[in-house]
């Protein structure tokens, strides 16, 4: 019996034994193989073979996402803009689209120097009726044929408000406000 058990001990040993030297045989050509393919180029550490190329590759997504998020920020804005409801072929005041009698006495009032504050804070106001009256009283006082208060305005930073006020949905709001930055920016005789 003894016999029997050496012989069947033996004969399994060297399968299990030839599997195991298997597995490592396999384990190091693996291991070679995937050596061989970093030394070709075809792994990872061989295609950004330095930090820096990662950094920048990394750097230029970034600046590709951002730019294309600013254009779709642009394209929204457009297609907004593009929202306002104007009637061709009629002048401004045909087609207003607030208060007549607010927009007749707007346009009538002879602003002041003195009140540049006032009309400022109606500017600021909540009220669109306030607002569109200090928008006007504003632009009078820009536009004045002698002595235009334009480096007042500008001091004052009421330029942001009125740049602000271009994304208005009222045409009438736009046009106030367009005038203004216009008068601004083409300055005075001096």
């Amino acid at each position: 019996m003894t016999t029997n058990f050496n012989e069947t001990t033996n004969n399994t040993t060297p399968s299990l034994f030839s599997q195991i030297m298997s597995q490592a045989n396999n384990q190091e050509k693996k291991e070679a193989d995937f050596e061989q393919s970093m030394n070709r180029g075809d792994g990872f550490f061989k295609l950004a073979s330095h930090i820096s190329e990662i950094k920048d590759e990394a750097q230029l997504e970034e600046l590709n996402r951002n730019q294309m998020e600013r254009e779709r920020n642009l394209e929204n804005r457009r297609r907004l803009n593009n929202n306002i409801k104007l009637n061709y072929g009629k002048s401004l005041k045909e087609s207003i689209t607030i208060d007549k009698s607010t927009y007749d006495s707007a346009q009538a009032f002879n602003p002041e120097a003195t009140a540049l504050d006032t009309y400022i804070k109606n500017l600021a106001s909540e009220n669109q009726l306030e607002q569109y009256f200090g928008l006007v009283c504003i632009r009078k006082l820009i536009t004045l044929p002698e002595d235009p208060l334009i480096q007042e305005i500008i001091d004052k930073s009421v330029v942001f408000a009125l740049v602000n006020t271009l994304d208005h949905k009222l045409p009438e709001f736009v046009y106030e406000a367009v005038t203004c930055i216009c008068a601004i920016t083409s300055g005075s005789s001096e």
